[in-house]
């Protein structure tokens, strides 16, 4: 009984005592935008690294999609193969 008291009384004052500090700001000017910094890390995300290519019978492979891992690229060929495609994965050039 003692001890839940106890214990009870140290977290509500450990919880009161954090919400009475006062947070302190740090004030600082903005940093300037740079575009080309916001360009470079777009293309950079827009990157991917395997394309898929499917076609139906004699004709000239189409390229289904392109994707950023081996697994993703796997799965697309996958769909395409179970509706009778044939289908090669090529990494990006």
């Amino acid at each position: 009984m003692f001890r839940r008291i106890l214990l009870a009384s140290v977290l509500g004052i450990g919880l009161v005592g954090a919400l009475a500090i006062p947070t302190v700001a740090d004030a600082r000017p903005p940093e300037a935008y740079r575009h080309d910094e916001h360009d470079r890390d777009w293309k950079e995300h827009r990157r991917h690294d395997f394309e898929v290519l499917y076609r139906d019978a004699n004709c000239p492979w189409k390229v289904s999609g392109e994707y950023h891992n081996r697994a993703e690229a796997n799965c697309a060929a996958e769909q395409l193969r179970c509706h009778g495609f044939q289908v090669e994965i090529r990494p990006c050039v």
